[in-house]
């Protein structure tokens, strides 16, 4: 099961137009862990508006999912998709091409938001690179909290990585990037 927070602050919720309480998502998703279902929480750091403040308080977010039970975690780099408001913000402010320049190229960098590698930031707060590194902290902050709380997964984990079995998406990453 998804649960898509994308953003811990207020403030960031109410820019993007995002209806999501904190308590109430964790709320069902303790209740959904006792019940056994496997959970991943998604994160998306780096919108226009975001500060490192804001993204400091996603990170404590992001340990509370780990010490809860949250299975996964998946945390992109915000990019703006074509109609949407931030896009025409990000439009007027001279940062995205017109509509006519929508291209191939346009779209294959909206994907770059989904590979933690290689993120393209659209915040003038922080570069490519420093989005990057956040969205690995936030990753290493996730499987910290989630280990020390539940030492077993870690096992599991690799386990079923060098047993070339998978129950989540880590185990499959985990096992292409070693082959």
């Amino acid at each position: 099961l998804n649960m898509s927070q994308e953003e811990a602050t207020k403030r960031i919720l109410k820019a993007i137009k995002k209806q999501v309480h904190l308590d109430h998502l964790l709320k069902a998703a303790k209740a959904a862990i006792h019940n056994k279902m496997i959970l991943q929480v998604n994160i998306v750091l780096g919108f226009p508006e975001e500060t490192f403040l804001d993204i400091l308080k996603t990170y404590w977010f992001i340990l509370r999912c780990g010490f809860i039970g949250f299975s996964e975690v998946h945390i992109a780099c915000f990019y703006p998709l074509p109609h949407t408001e931030q896009y025409f913000n990000l439009q007027k402010r001279g940062k995205l091409p017109q509509e006519e320049a929508l291209n191939d190229d346009y779209f294959y960098t909206l994907f770059q938001g989904t590979d933690p590698k290689s993120p393209k930031s659209w915040n003038d707060h922080f570069s490519n690179h420093q989005m990057k590194i956040l969205i690995l902290l936030g990753y290493s902050l996730f499987f910290f909290s989630l280990f020390l709380s539940r030492p077993w997964r870690f096992f599991r984990l690799f386990g079923n990585v060098f047993k070339k079995r998978q129950e989540l998406k880590t185990e499959r990453i985990l096992r292409n990037t070693l082959d």
